[in-house]
């Protein structure tokens, strides 16, 4: 079953294998914070010595709380008991895990659809009051994400089409007119559904020489001076900015020119290399703030 999967209706939720909200027995009643609001931003505004005013610096955002509460319910006092060990085994802390997926489909949040932010669980909260005795007490679920962006829960591949073999470029002795070759290039279209900028990981297969990746609206590009053989591919991530070579020996020196991120709305790419006939693909989740 793959993440996200039990998430089948309007404000349900799922986190490490635990479904919650929707109809379930886990419900989720109003007052859910930190998802229809922005994180809070860092701002470097710098103040100004003996002026009035600020010097203004970047903005950047920071972290994000997000805060559920859940009733715990049952036909039985015995099922009651485990959903709230069920509970509690999923909120549990765990630093060997790191951050993985809350998924959630709440209307107006992100477009409404099946979405989701990675957090780590920092506890629940509830009191042995009246609801307890009744076992239908209401547990806040405290989630932390050091990322604030929320993603679609399905992940975006776009394949280019192959490469055209390129030409050697000027044989020797030169005749005129000139032939200095060509480059290889192909272009295709990549969709940012949120309303943020949104990070890709690319995946180059060999055999190509010096492959480049343009963002054609913007003018930016990277290129890598290295030359893959059949079998082996580079993977770039924009995000944690590295470049590997099949997965794991880092080829960041082989880089030059500017990262980009893919905006929202449709962003036009360009893949070109100076010899080669592989493809590139593209994979990204569509981002919301």
């Amino acid at each position: 079953m793959a993440i996200g999967d039990l998430v089948t209706e309007d404000y349900g939720f799922e986190y490490r294998g635990l479904a919650f909200g929707g109809t379930s027995d886990l419900a989720v009643p109003p007052g859910i914070r930190g998802l229809a609001d922005n994180a809070d931003v860092q701002s470097s505004d710098r103040t100004r010595l003996r002026r009035h005013g600020l010097h203004p610096g970047d903005d950047f955002l920071l972290d994000r709380e997000v805060i559920v509460p859940i009733e715990v319910t049952a036909d039985s006092t015995a099922l009651w008991e485990t959903n709230l060990d069920n509970l509690k085994t999923a909120m549990r802390t765990d630093h060997t895990r790191g951050e993985e997926p809350l998924v959630f489909q709440v209307p107006g949040v992100a477009g409404g659809g099946k979405r989701r932010i990675l957090v780590r669980p920092r506890g629940l909260a509830a009191d042995l009051d009246l609801d307890w005795f009744y076992e239908i007490p209401v547990q806040l679920a405290r989630f932390y994400a050091t990322k604030p962006f929320i993603y679609d829960n399905d992940q975006t591949q776009v394949v280019s089409t192959i490469l055209t073999a390129a030409s050697s470029g000027l044989t020797w002795p030169l005749t005129w007119p000139l032939n200095w070759g060509t480059v290889s290039a192909t272009s295709f279209t990549t969709t940012n559904d949120g309303n943020t900028d949104a990070e890709w990981v690319a995946t180059i297969p060999g055999p190509v020489t010096n492959p480049q990746i343009q963002h054609v609206d913007q003018g930016l590009n990277l290129t890598f001076s290295i030359e893959l053989t059949a079998g082996q591919e580079l993977i770039v991530d924009s995000d944690s900015r590295t470049v590997l070579l099949d997965g794991t020996a880092s080829r960041y020196s082989t880089l030059s020119g500017d990262w980009f991120a893919l905006t929202p709305g449709a962003n036009e790419l360009s893949y070109r290399a100076d010899a080669g006939s592989s493809i590139i693909t593209i994979s990204y989740r569509s981002t919301w703030s």
